[in-house]
């Protein structure tokens, strides 16, 4: 688990507004982040706009950055699943063109698109089920897109079966991670009530980092494009519960920086 993640991870866990460094560090304690590695990451971040930091007399308080706040919203997004009962077939499309000598903003548009579970249909069009809910976490409104994309809400003028959907997102590839995932909570929770609060910290935050990727990965369809053995609602019931018993069994150690 690298720094940045095992950082980004603990701020958004503990959900505060702003932290010192001392309290960074002695989350980090149990990891073996030194401070010098703390406060070099913690640069970095602050350098690609993914926090921000302010300082009070001597001690500087770190944030999320409009950038972190965005790519928290993003995992959020990856613990909900849309409601999909009244989907009536619409879709998303979206269309851009960028010049060949403009690869970077290419490539910047198509890891957002990703981001926001698209797919490429063909060369320049990329589509997503439409689904009113999710509008509000993808951020049309990017300069990047706006500038280079169209965005459409249209019916579906071209059949896809089921298997091609399949296809396009990967979705055995993904089911056979989610269920490697499932697996790995059903483990931790077994051994959970043997584990001290500094070790139930780092058990967390490690299957933490591990699901959030999976479910980041998981393109929340409607269910009839799943296989029946997909388990998607139980990974994420699963690990609710596992997050929630692993807090409080760390609880004692945190818990006294932030009272």
């Amino acid at each position: 688990m690298k720094d940045t993640d095992l950082i980004f991870g603990l701020m958004a866990t503990f959900g505060k507004k702003e932290y010192s460094i001392a309290q960074l560090n002695h989350l980090l304690n149990p990891f073996n982040v030194t401070e010098i590695s703390l406060r070099t990451t913690l640069s970095r971040m602050s350098r690609n706009d993914i926090v921000a930091s302010r300082k009070e007399g001597k001690t500087v308080y770190y944030s999320f950055h409009k950038k972190g706040e965005r790519i928290k919203l993003l995992g959020a997004m990856s613990f909900s699943i849309p409601d999909w009962s009244d989907w009536d077939n619409d879709w998303w499309g979206i269309a851009f063109s960028v010049p060949e000598t403009k690869k970077e903003f290419r490539y910047q548009i198509r890891k957002k698109l990703t981001a926001y579970r698209f797919v490429l249909l063909f060369p320049g069009f990329w589509i997503r089920p439409y689904n009113k809910t999710e509008e509000s976490f993808f951020n049309f409104n990017d300069p990047l897109i706006k500038e280079h994309c169209k965005v459409l809400i249209y019916k579906e003028f071209f059949e896809i079966k089921n298997k091609s959907i399949g296809d396009l997102w990967k979705i055995n590839k993904i089911n056979n991670n989610l269920h490697k995932g499932i697996d790995k909570i059903r483990e931790i929770s077994n051994i959970k009530a043997e584990l001290s609060p500094e070790l139930s910290l780092i058990y967390k935050m490690r299957i933490g980092n591990e699901i959030i990727k999976l479910l980041i990965s998981d393109p929340v369809l409607p269910q009839q494009f799943l296989p029946d053995n997909w388990i998607g609602v139980e990974i994420r019931k699963e690990f609710f519960l596992l997050d929630k018993e692993l807090t409080e069994i760390s609880k004692s150690y945190w818990n006294q920086i932030f009272t």
